[in-house]
Formats: structure tokens, sequence, C-alpha cells
């Protein structure tokens, strides 16, 4: 296979890709590679992966890694930072990266030692990063999108890495794109350009963001957990509260829907001592992102 490679930064990665990816920002040739992604040519492995629609086989101890997605193909991680993906028949190069800066680079961090979230960050002019966790539809990306009015940087959205290598923990910069939807643009970004489709069929779209110092890494300050209710609360919690969220929301559990080992929880335990963390309580009424930006605000800063 004749593929032209290209050159990326991600997470405070290196990464020489055969696939494009056009949510890693571009980078000219680096003399040090972190990741390596080979693309093979397409295959049908249904027959293998019999009536599985996708499959996560994980091996912490190795450092090792294989993913499966029906209709899109395999990724394989190996211990030599290889990713080798072999796409399925009729996948496109648009959906294949979507789930490479998603769902895979979230198992790569992971087999890395972050500890790594499912949210969206931010961070303010020193540095300091608020991170949003939630389920799917909570509301993230929009509340993300919306504290970058009031001088906030993105530094990630869907996938956060936390790392507990030093006395502070510390965020890792993702890609500058905010994935939202198009109704909730005028309320985050009235005068945002032309928004970036994310692949076919998809409703929301890419929002570009201004870049960070993506070989930076940022302060954890608090981390909010979004809820839906029937009105606008923050409300700081306990390290006992914080410590059952905070598994809920990284991986593995998040993803495989398991428990991870003694590593993950002493990293969930670490943070939920160090960091304070809040319980936020927004409605499904566009209208009280002011009120809830404000009242997120109110408690960090008060921390």
């Amino acid at each position: 296979m004749d593929v032209q490679e290209q050159w990326y930064s991600a997470f405070g990665l290196a990464i020489r890709s055969q696939l494009p990816v056009m949510e890693f920002s571009p980078i000219a040739r680096q003399q040090r590679c972190d990741v390596h992604i080979r693309l093979e040519q397409p295959k049908d492995l249904a027959a293998f992966y019999t009536e599985r629609n996708f499959l996560f086989n994980i091996d912490t101890e190795r450092g090792t890694a294989v993913l499966y997605f029906s209709g899109v193909g395999e990724y394989r991680l190996t211990v030599d930072d290889l990713i080798v993906l072999r796409p399925a028949p009729c996948a496109d190069n648009r959906t294949l990266a979507l789930y490479l800066s998603g769902v895979v680079f979230a198992v790569l961090l992971y087999l890395r030692g972050y500890l790594v979230f499912h949210g969206s960050c931010v961070a303010d002019a020193d540095g300091r990063v608020i991170a949003l966790v939630g389920d799917s539809g909570a509301g993230k990306s929009t509340l993300a999108g919306r504290l970058m009015q009031h001088g906030y940087s993105v530094l990630s959205d869907d996938v956060v890495a936390l790392d507990m290598q030093q006395q502070t923990v510390r965020v890792l910069p993702a890609f500058p794109l905010l994935k939202i939807h198009p109704n909730m643009v005028e309320h985050i970004s009235p005068s945002a350009g032309t928004l970036l489709p994310v692949q076919d069929g998809e409703v929301k779209r890419y929002l570009p963001v201004p870049a960070c110092n993506t070989n930076e890494r940022y302060a954890l300050q608090a981390i909010c957990f979004l809820e839906q209710g029937d009105r606008v609360s923050c409300t700081r919690i306990s390290a006992r509260q914080a410590m059952l969220k905070n598994i809920r929301f990284t991986m593995p559990t998040r993803l495989m829907q398991q428990v991870g080992g003694a590593g993950h929880f002493q990293q969930c335990a670490a943070v939920s001592q160090s960091v304070p963390s809040f319980e936020v309580t927004r409605t499904s009424q566009a209208d009280d992102l002011e009120q809830l930006q404000d009242c997120i605000l109110s408690a960090v800063v008060a921390t």
C-alpha cells in the first residue's frame, strides 16, 4: 500500500501516521516518534469476530491491546508504540480517524499510565484547568465552549488525560476542536466561522478553537461532574463521593464496563484527595448556560 505519511501532535505525543487525522494538529517531521500509525490493506474480519459488534482485549501488563469495531476495523496497539490499523472493506478514512482519535487513543493513554476521563477541559490564563466530566449529552462540550468566551482555553474534548507522575495532577492538551450541536453555536460562539463535519450522518460538528501548547502540562484545579436536574447548582462533594465518580467516568470502567486494578484505584483515590470536585446540575434549557458558568466559576474560584 503506497501511503504518504503525515506528522501530527496530540496529548504531547509526536505521531507519524499513514492515516489522515483531522483531529490532530499537523507538525513538521520530528526526530522523535512517540506513536506510529500504520495502515494495512482492508480485510473483512467479521468471520473472525463472530457475532460481535465490538471487542476490547487490553493487556495492561504487556501494554498491548486489540480493539475491534464492526464495519470499521481492527486496531492493534503494540509494545513498540505502534498502532496497526486494518480497516473493514467499506470503512472510510474519516470514520477510521474518528475512532482512532477517540476511543483508541483513550486506550493508548491508559496503557501509558495516564488516568483517562470521558470529558472536556478548559484552562484559564494562568494555566489552571477545570475538567468537565459526565455522560454523553450532559453538555460538557457546550459548557467548555461557553467558558471559552470568558477567557478560558479549550484543552481537550471527549478524552481528558491526567498525568499523575508529579506532585500536582496535570492535564495533557489534546487538539483544537470542540464537538458541538449546531443549534448550540449561537449560545457559545455567535461569531464562529464555518463548522467542520465530524463524519457523514453525524449531527454534531467540529468548532475550531485556538490551539494550546501541546507540549505543556496544565495543573488540574477542579473537576465538575455534570448531571441533569430541575435547577442549576454547583455543590462541592466529599473525597469519598469524588472517588466513586472518578472510577465511574475513567478508563477502564467507562469503555470496558469493568473496574481496573490496584493502580487504577490508587490514581482515582489520589485525584479525589488532591483535586476539589463538584457536582453540577443543569436543566435542559440552553438559556441556563450563563447561570451555569457563573455558578461553576464562583465555586471554583472560592476553593
